[in-house]
């Protein structure tokens, strides 16, 4: 991208970091009032019909999705602003190959069925092709070539089943008129609670992972590279000491 200029995203990645763990922390309070509604239903005839008024452990389920949600959508504009401006940081780092723009790497999640890969690969691009500027171990533009992390591939299976079972159960709820079908969907939902646990602290690895290796990469780069590392245009932290 002709006159890219490098940012310093350290503030949204934190922010995207804490947003993360906080739908994660969320997912652990669900997970534990799923397994005690499931602990209530399994008690009691799985073939009487469901109650018409909510439950106290059900009223206390409905307002932590509702919180979940109003966070997911909070943490997803502040991940999607973070990962456009990463994938402009990539090509102001003079990186080549990379498979998707910084526009379609937001506008992939928002297409059906191509949001199952495209944005994983753009994930994926930004992350080897950072470590291999930050790692100069060979040609930088040979990263294409270099293998996919398991990090990147557990976060994404994690992410696509927790979104599918959760779809599931709510279904399975929805239709659900016996305690036996609505014990069926809290196993459902229960299980995606566990996969979006693990996948808002994979996600939060992500996000650190790429921007610590971008960093690396800008400092890693000899004097005049990036623009001077674009010293003019951001207020850069001290080098990082690790990755």
């Amino acid at each position: 991208m002709a006159g890219a200029r490098f940012r310093n995203l350290t503030g949204l990645a934190n922010a995207s970091v804490v947003l993360f763990l906080v739908i994660g922390v969320l997912g652990l309070a669900m997970l534990g009032v799923g397994l005690l509604l499931i602990i209530e239903l399994a008690g009691g005839d799985r073939s009487a019909a469901l109650p018409q008024d909510f439950t106290a452990l059900e009223v206390v389920d409905v307002l932590l999705s509702l919180g979940a949600f109003v966070v997911q959508v909070v943490c997803t504009i502040v991940f999607l602003i973070w990962l456009h401006h990463a994938s402009v940081n990539a090509r102001a780092l003079g990186t080549n190959g990379l498979r998707i723009s910084p526009g379609w790497a937001v506008g992939w999640w928002f297409v059906p069925f191509a949001n199952l890969v495209k944005p994983f690969q753009a994930v994926n691009d930004l992350w080897r092709s950072a470590d291999a500027l930050a790692y100069p171990t060979a040609d930088p533009d040979a990263w294409p070539s270099h293998r996919t992390p398991a990090l990147l591939v557990l976060w994404w299976t994690c992410w696509l089943a927790g979104n599918s079972l959760g779809t599931a159960a709510a279904r399975v709820s929805f239709h659900a008129t016996t305690h036996g079908e609505m014990l069926v969907a809290e196993w459902i939902d229960a299980a995606s609670d566990l996969f979006w646990i693990g996948g808002a602290a994979l996600a939060a690895t992500v996000v650190m992972g790429i921007q610590k290796r971008q960093m690396a990469a800008l400092f890693a780069m000899p004097e005049g590279g990036a623009e001077s590392r674009n010293r003019q245009l951001v207020d850069l932290p001290p080098p990082p000491q690790s990755l």
